[in-house]
C-alpha cells in the first residue's frame, strides 16, 4: 500500500528538549539521529496517526467498531489492508498536503513545517539530538534538513520541502523595499520555480506565478527613476502563466491590470493578444465563487473586456457585427453583474447598460433602464425624472402610470417650493403625456388650490 496524501492529522506543535536527561533509575538516554523512513514505516505512521484523528462517526462507518473500544496500535496492520480507510487516509494525507503547499505560499513557512513535523514522528530520543546544544532559532534553521533525512525515501516530500525554501525565497524577494532580489537572481528563482509545477495544482501554479511576477517588477525598478517602465519579458511571462491558471478574483484582476497597464509602451500588443486568456479567467471566477461581491466584480470586467474589444464606440459610426456582439456580450455581463451589485453600485451599473444600449438603438432596453433608475434616486430627483421619462417615451406610460407620478407628487416629503416646482413641471409637460382632458383639468385644478403663500415669501436667518 502506498500512502500519498491527509488532514485530519492533527494540529501538533514542534518542541523539542534541548538537554538530554537521565530516567529515574540514572539509565542515560542514547540519543541517535532521525533515520529515513522506509516506505513501510511510513505507511504506518500515516495509518496511525489517521486513526488516532478520526472521528467516533468516521472510525464506526469503515470498522463497525467503537472507537474508544479498540487498541489503535493494534489495529494498525488491519487499517493498512482495509481499502476504505487507505482511501481515507490517503485522502487526508493529500489534504495536510495541499495545506503544506498553501501555507507555503502564503508566506507562512513556520505553519508549512509545523505540518511536515508531524508526519516525520521524531521519537523523544531523535528530538533531543536534533535539539542538541541548539537554540530554539537554531532547531527552527536546522529542522528542514532533519526532515529531508527523515524522507530521504519519499522524493515527493523531500521535494515538498524544497518547495517550502523556495516560495520563502519569492516572498523574501518580493519584501525588499521598492527593489526586489538583482535581476539575475530573480531570473534564477524564475528557473527553479518551473521545477515545482508537477506538484502544484492550476491555483497554485497561478499563484507562485504572480508572486514571481511581483519580483520581476521589482527588481526592474531603476533607483532614482520616475514611475514604472515597461515589464521585462520574463514578468510578462509569470504574469500569463498565472492568467492562464488561476480562478482567484485578485490575482485574474492584478494580471489584468498589469497587462492592460502595457498598452501605452512597447508591450502594447501583449494585452490586446490575450484578451480572450482574461475573459477565460474571469469566466473561471465564476464558475467557481459565490459571493456576490466577487460575482458582482468578475462580471464588470468582462463587461469591460468586451467594451474594450468594440472598436466603434462613437453613436455616429456605423457598428459592425462583431462590434454589435462585443456590446451584447457586454451589456449581458453588465445585467449579471447588477444582479450582484452593491446598493451604492446599481446606479453606476445601469449608466453603464445604458450606454451600450444607446449604441446599439434599443429604445425598450433604454426605456427599462431608465425606470430601473428611478428606483435609486431620492423622492425629488426621482418625481422630476419620471416626469422627463414620461415626456420622453409617452407610448410606454398608461394612463395609470400619468396619474401615479401625480399621487407620488402629492405625498412626497419634500420642500413646498420644490412641489410647486415638480408640479407646475407636470402640468405643463400633461399634454404632451395623455389626451384625457377631464384628467388635465382635474390636476391643474388641483396645483391651483396650493397655498402658495408660504412659496412666494422671501425670508432670511438672522445673523449671529
Amino acid at each position: 500500500m502506498k500512502f500519498f496524501s491527509n488532514n485530519t492529522l492533527g494540529d501538533e506543535t514542534i518542541s523539542f528538549n534541548s538537554n538530554s536527561k537521565e530516567n529515574e533509575q540514572t539509565k542515560t538516554f542514547i540519543l541517535y539521529p532521525p533515520e529515513a523512513f522506509t516506505d513501510k514505516r511510513f505507511e504506518e505512521v500515516i495509518a496511525k496517526k489517521t486513526l488516532e484523528n478520526m472521528t467516533d462517526e468516521q472510525f464506526l462507518k469503515i470498522f463497525s467498531q467503537q472507537k474508544e473500544e479498540v487498541d489503535l496500535e493494534k489495529i494498525v496492520p488491519e487499517a493498512i489492508n482495509n481499502d476504505a480507510f487507505v482511501k481515507f487516509a490517503n485522502n487526508s494525507l493529500d489534504n495536510t498536503l495541499q495545506e503544506v503547499i498553501n501555507y507555503a505560499l502564503d508566506g507562512k513557512k513556520d505553519v508549512s513545517y509545523g505540518l511536515l513535523f508531524q508526519l516525520c514522528d521524531f521519537t523523544p530520543e531523535e528530538q533531543q539530538y536534533i535539539a542538541l546544544n541548539k537554540t530554539a532559532e537554531q532547531i527552527q534553521e536546522a529542522l528542514p534538513e532533519f526532515m529531508e533525512l527523515r524522507f530521504a525515501n519519499l522524493p515527493y516530500l523531500t521535494h515538498l520541502i524544497s518547495f517550502i525554501e523556495h516560495a520563502d525565497k519569492i516572498h523574501k524577494g518580493r519584501e525588499r523595499g521598492t527593489i526586489g532580489l538583482p535581476m539575475m537572481e530573480a531570473q534564477e528563482l524564475y528557473q527553479e520555480a518551473q521545477t515545482y509545477e508537477s506538484i502544484l495544482k492550476p491555483a497554485q501554479q497561478a499563484k507562485m506565478y504572480y508572486l514571481q511576477s511581483e519580483v520581476f517588477r521589482k527588481s526592474n525598478v531603476m533607483p532614482n527613476s520616475y514611475g514604472e517602465g515597461p515589464a521585462c519579458e520574463s514578468e510578462l511571462q509569470c504574469l500569463l502563466k498565472s492568467l492562464v491558471n488561476s480562478d482567484d478574483l485578485k490575482i485574474v484582476t492584478c494580471c489584468h491590470d498589469r497587462l492592460k497597464s502595457q498598452s501605452k509602451n512597447v508591450n502594447s500588443q501583449i494585452f490586446r493578444e490575450n484578451t480572450n486568456n482574461i475573459i477565460a479567467a474571469y469566466k473561471r471566477v465564476l464558475a467557481k465563487t459565490k459571493a456576490p461581491d466577487e460575482k458582482y466584480r468578475a462580471n464588470k470586467k468582462l463587461a469591460s473586456l468586451y467594451w474594450d474589444k468594440t472598436e466603434n464606440k462613437n453613436i455616429t459610426k456605423q457598428l459592425d457585427a462583431k462590434d454589435k456582439a462585443n456590446l451584447r456580450w457586454s451589456a449581458y455581463y453588465l445585467k449579471q453583474a447588477y444582479e450582484n451589485a452593491p446598493k451604492n453600485n446599481c446606479f453606476s451599473t445601469l449608466n453603464d447598460m445604458l450606454k451600450i444600449y444607446r449604441l446599439l438603438n434599443n429604445p425598450q432596453m433604454i426605456f427599462n433602464i431608465k425606470k430601473e433608475r428611478l428606483n435609486y434616486l431620492p423622492a425629488q430627483d426621482k418625481i422630476n425624472a419620471s416626469i422627463d421619462l414620461a415626456a420622453e417615451m409617452p407610448d410606454k406610460f398608461t394612463p395609470k402610470d400619468i396619474e401615479g407620478i401625480w399621487l407620488s407628487l402629492k405625498k412626497a416629503k419634500i420642500a413646498d417650493e420644490s412641489k410647486y416646482i415638480l408640479g407646475q413641471k407636470y402640468i405643463d409637460y400633461l399634454p404632451k403625456l395623455t389626451q384625457d382632458k377631464t384628467y388635465i383639468s382635474k390636476a391643474e385644478n388641483e396645483f391651483n388650490l396650493q397655498n402658495l403663500k408660504a412659496i412666494f415669501t422671501l425670508k432670511r436667518k438672522k445673523s449671529r
